[in-house]
């Protein structure tokens, strides 16, 4: 049976994570083109990975770029062989197979959900914080990252711990 003191801080983690995944979703409300951009339900994974793929798609262009998404991918550390896989898809999906295949929010949308599916709501809110606090450090748009992540999953020591690491 856990300690008094374990449930405490695990209890007071899960608030912070929730805390997290509130001012995630308040920070970036839902005013995009519906018919550009897919809709999930508020505090999905899927809605979540919507407004992670505006933030990549710096120049607002619908679509993401082959290599942007890989970066993306390589910079969260998730396996290069599962990506390679979703972007088989991505490439089979494409209608016009002459020219460099572009990733839509949906198809970034769908591979991301199947990229992460073994996590638990802690290591994807953990996941989610380390992609905003990484595109706060590339110098991202301020409007877009002013939730405040640096504490988002506390330790008992009160410093950022993995969920995989606690």
């Amino acid at each position: 049976m856990p300690s008094v003191n374990a449930q405490t801080a695990a209890e007071a983690n899960q608030k912070r994570i929730e805390e997290l995944k509130s001012q995630f979703v308040a920070e970036f409300p839902t005013d995009d083109d519906a018919e550009e951009l897919p809709a999930y339900a508020d505090g999905s994974r899927e809605a979540t990975f919507v407004k992670v793929f505006s933030l990549l798609d710096k120049a607002a262009c619908g679509y993401l770029t082959v290599p942007q998404m890989k970066e993306y991918v390589l910079e969260s550390g998730l396996s290069i062989e599962d990506f390679a896989k979703e972007l088989a898809v991505i490439v089979a999906e494409q209608p016009d197979r002459t020219s460099d295949p572009k990733v839509s929010a949906r198809q970034f949308v769908a591979a991301m959900v199947r990229l992460v599916h073994d996590f638990d709501d802690a290591s994807f809110a953990y996941f989610i914080a380390q992609t905003l606090q990484t595109h706060r450090a590339k110098g991202a748009s301020q409007k877009k990252l002013e939730v405040a992540t640096d504490d988002a999953v506390e330790g008992v020591g009160g410093t950022v711990v993995s969920p995989r690491e606690a």
